[in-house]
């Protein structure tokens, strides 16, 4: 029996999807099921960086996920966010190369007003979210004072989330729940690095966020005065979405992690050690039993791998 959820069709907030590249401008990408406010794409078969496009910043406006580079218009990137996916501009085998295949990822907010900003300190310049499937997108420009606190949206306390300063050639940082056991307010990884977890008190303020608000430091990379910031939040919703830590075992069969739905998108990370981000999902060749990954720290094609194994109830 499937686990309980408020969500009736969970393809209706989040979707993978694989294409093939046609070297043809101006093409639309289909099959989303809905018209995405946040698409990620990465051409899976040679080293091209991950490219991220967002409603919020505006179409054509491309971060790298692998990357620390500033905000920089791409033409060839997501040039308009359709009903049912997207359209792609220009020809770049980043985006659209002939024969070449790429997976996408999908992700529907699209609420666009009335956010909660009780007890904040900075005023969203943009922002998207969706309660139902525990997920934003918030925009903001950094004021350099520990303590500043930005809305995000999801009407609960947030579990993990992704941000990168937009101007400046800044490393991502992200924050996850499970990053210490007493205090992962302390802690922050990189997700364009495989460095080991750092800590520091001027990222996250050594502040939990609450249900509003995510608290910052002074720290440049999150709270430049002037600089503008995107950040990408989320909360686990039961049987759509699950944010938690596992201990490995060593063993070829693995660690048994429920999750309590099958898995669209699994990512993980040896948060102690110098170690890739693993991307895995259940759209590419071979996601059952030898799983094809991609990491977000780097540009490398997809490679082949014995884990995850996809379960209707989670992994190992």
């Amino acid at each position: 029996m499937a686990a309980y959820t408020t969500i009736d069709d969970a393809g209706a907030f989040y979707s993978t999807l694989i294409y093939t590249g046609n070297d043809v401008a101006d093409r639309a990408i289909t099959g989303a099921g809905f018209q995405p406010d946040w698409v990620v794409m990465k051409n899976i078969d040679s080293a091209y960086n991950w490219e991220t496009y967002d409603a919020v910043r505006g179409v054509e406006e491309n971060i790298n996920w692998n990357q620390n580079y500033a905000e920089a218009t791409h033409t060839y990137g997501v040039k308009t966010f359709d009903s049912d996916g997207f359209t792609i501009g220009t020809v770049n085998d980043a985006t659209n190369g002939d024969t070449i295949d790429y997976v996408n990822y999908n992700w529907k907010a699209g609420t666009t007003t009335g956010i909660d900003t009780t007890g904040s300190t900075i005023t969203p310049a943009g922002y998207s979210f969706n309660q139902d499937a525990g997920m934003s997108i918030i925009k903001y420009t950094g004021n350099d004072t520990s303590g500043a606190l930005v809305p995000h949206g999801l009407g609960a306390e947030m579990q993990c989330m992704v941000l990168k300063d937009l101007t400046a050639t800044e490393e991502w940082r992200f924050y996850h729940q499970n990053l210490d056991t007493s205090a992962p307010e302390d802690y922050y990884l990189q997700w364009n690095s495989d460095s080991a977890r750092g800590t520091s008190t001027t990222i996250w303020n050594d502040t939990v966020p609450t249900t509003v608000n995510f608290s910052l430091g002074s720290s440049n990379s999150v709270n430049d005065s002037g600089k503008s910031f995107i950040v990408y939040c989320f909360r686990g919703i039961q049987g759509f979405s699950k944010f938690g830590q596992y201990t490995g075992n060593g063993d070829t069969d693995g660690t048994f992690v429920y999750t309590g739905f099958r898995p669209a998108l699994i990512i993980t990370r040896d948060y102690a050690n110098v170690e890739s981000w693993g991307v895995y999902d259940n759209k590419r060749i071979g996601y059952n039993y030898n799983n094809w990954f991609l990491n977000t720290n780097g540009d490398r094609a997809e490679g082949e791998s014995v884990y995850p194994d996809i379960l209707s109830n989670g992994f190992k």
